[in-house]
């Protein structure tokens, strides 16, 4: 129920409550209805009783409309970030690999047996970002970041900040996108991310399994995490 269903409720209960009072109000002085009042009482304490009666419940009736109306524009929302890598399905990025010719001095040593670089058929790894809001409320203020779990991330695109460094060549721990105060997700709709850029992504770790961990907020909701693992042929 919005702001202008609950004006129009409003304006036909008030509406209801004049004609029945009115009616009533005749009825008591032409036809001498008592309205279930002691029959020594004259028409002018009956009207009057019928008057407090029908707007004291029209006031009760206004503050139960209110409130349900409060509650229901009150609401949360419910954000859901996707994750595509063409041609594999939301969230569930599937990546081919190949261990480099030359492993990058910056990678340390112990983890040199495990590196690997990642390729597709058609050499795009852009992967697109999607935040969706499955419910009628908006969020306000949304904001999104990818922790990166066994893989290093030096390539930040346009839009994203750094919100945790490893301080060298590994690049990026955690990478973060602000929508701002003026950016909102309506209602049952959507809103696309800068993409995320994978072509020089370093993986370090084979087992477990390297995973993006994203977590999406917005103003007056807890922040969602949902982990991504990578799912990798490894050769």
């Amino acid at each position: 129920m919005n702001v202008t269903v609950s004006r129009m409720s409003l304006a036909g209960v008030a509406v209801i409550f004049v004609v029945v009072t009115i009616f009533a109000v005749i009825g008591t002085w032409v036809w001498d209805w008592n309205l279930f009042l002691p029959t020594t009482t004259d028409k002018a304490t009956r009207i009057n009783t019928v008057v407090a009666v029908s707007a004291y419940t029209a006031a009760l009736v206004g503050v139960v409309i209110a409130l349900i109306a409060y509650w229901q524009a009150s609401g949360r929302p419910s954000l859901e970030p996707e994750i595509t890598f063409p041609p594999s399905k939301s969230n569930e990025p599937m990546f081919d690999t190949y261990r480099p010719m030359k492993i990058p001095d910056w990678i340390d040593s112990d983890k040199k047996a495990d590196v690997r670089m990642l390729q597709t058929q058609d050499g795009n790894l852009l992967g697109s970002i999607v935040i969706r809001n499955s419910t009628k409320y908006a969020a306000q203020n949304p904001g999104l970041r990818i922790a990166f779990e066994g893989l290093f991330f030096n390539a930040l695109s346009l839009g994203w900040t750094v919100a945790d460094s490893w301080g060298d060549m590994r690049g990026s721990k955690a990478i973060q996108w602000d929508g701002g105060g003026e950016s909102i997700i309506h209602g049952k709709w959507s809103r696309r991310l800068p993409d995320l850029d994978f072509s020089s992504v370093v993986i370090y770790r084979l087992d477990p399994p390297p995973e993006l961990v994203v977590t999406v907020v917005s103003d007056g909701c807890k922040p969602k995490v949902k982990n991504i693992t990578l799912k990798c042929t490894f050769s």
